[in-house]
């Protein structure tokens, strides 16, 4: 067994069988290498897999998880996983980081917004929407550290509530010491 380097640096296994002795296998390869190969004063470079240059966001994740072993407490990184396998990888776990453009985002984004509960058929509460969203976040900007591939949830508005904030309502004294009177 052994191996050659084409000139643009593929690497490719050859075989040599069916020799009785070791020196005659021996004779054999030295008989092919002089024949077929030529010898480089230059190691080839090897050719780039482009297959493997790909970051797909399913492999950043689970990468990202392990770094955060001895990060954070073990119901966090519990909650991580189970909000990016019900919200993040069904859709995006063999696509490429480099799809996660601003427009696709804000697909994402909208459409989880509309997303309903399905046991109680209401949407959900804005703080676990804003959680899941700053979990994604939290991730995107884990890839940029290390990766050096932008952010684009940063550039992403968050949607404002649904249901306008309510306004205060205060006692009067009178309503005060009427139902101090009940509670006595």
């Amino acid at each position: 067994h052994f191996r050659i380097f084409t000139i643009d640096g593929e690497c490719k296994a050859k075989i040599i069988r069916g020799f009785k002795t070791k020196t005659l296998a021996k004779e054999a390869y030295t008989e092919f290498v002089t024949k077929y190969c030529e010898l480089v004063r230059y190691s080839p470079t090897m050719k780039k897999d482009e297959k493997k240059d790909v970051l797909l966001v399913g492999d950043l994740f689970r990468e990202y998880l392990v770094t955060l072993l001895n990060q954070n407490k073990a119901s966090v990184i519990y909650d991580k996983e189970k909000v990016f396998s019900k919200f993040i990888l069904p859709k995006y776990d063999k696509k490429p980081l480099a799809q996660l453009t601003k427009e696709e985002l804000y697909r994402w984004q909208d459409e989880l917004w509309s997303t309903k509960n399905e046991r109680t058929g209401d949407f959900f509460a804005y703080n676990y929407l804003d959680k899941i969203r700053g979990h994604l976040s939290s991730f995107l900007s884990w890839v940029e550290q290390r990766y050096g591939i932008k952010n684009n949830l940063v550039d992403v508005s968050k949607p404002k509530r649904r249901q306008p904030k309510k306004e205060m309502q205060f006692w009067t004294k009178e309503q005060f010491w009427r139902f101090i009177a009940v509670v006595d």
